[in-house]
């Protein structure tokens, strides 16, 4: 019985002609998710473009090496981290496709400087000592980007920063595993 009470009194109290504050705090509630998810959006967007262009620069590194290089076993390195690294960029290009996004090639500017730079490090010296240390130095900036957008997209979409982490763990990985030819 007092329960029935205290409900016809919380009815009577709400059906007055005072306004309720429960619709403004609503309409704020929306706009507030409303701008959370725009904003994990774009964070999401950002941190899945820098997973693209990590995986882009690393491919045309990668495809560059393998042409110098004599070593069967850096080869097979190397077919190892191309694999990820496609397999992780089709992963991430479809998430922003999913978004309706497009990804930007790689600028004709950005693969001439990579191949300029490669062509330079390698022209003296092509052994698989100075290629594993060139594909160390590389690895080691695309864990550096990573962490940085990883930590910038604090909002983003939870499968995009494992997708973000799993890159930065294979550049890792790879890392460690090519200090055997320095």
């Amino acid at each position: 019985f007092s329960a029935q009470v205290y409900f016809q009194a919380a009815s009577a109290h709400t059906n007055g002609s005072a306004q309720r504050p429960q619709a403004p705090v609503c309409a704020k509630a929306r706009q507030t998710a409303e701008k959370e998810r725009r904003d994990m959006d774009s964070q999401t967007q950002k941190l899945l473009g820098a997973v693209v262009k990590n995986t882009q620069m690393c491919q045309t590194t990668l495809n560059k090496l393998i042409g110098i290089t004599k070593d069967a076993e850096l080869k097979k390195k190397i077919h190892e981290q191309l694999a990820t690294h496609e397999d992780i960029s089709n992963r991430a290009r479809a998430m922003l496709a999913a978004d309706g996004c497009e990804v930007k090639p790689e600028s004709a500017m950005a693969k001439m400087s990579a191949q300029m730079g490669i062509a330079m490090k390698t022209m003296r010296d092509a052994s698989s000592r100075n290629l594993a240390q060139m594909m160390i130095e590389g690895n080691h900036m695309g864990v550096t980007d990573l962490t940085m957008a990883i930590k910038e997209a604090e909002n983003a979409n939870p499968g995009a920063v494992a997708l973000a982490q799993r890159l930065q763990h294979a550049e890792n990985v790879y890392a460690g595993q090519l200090s055997q030819f320095l």
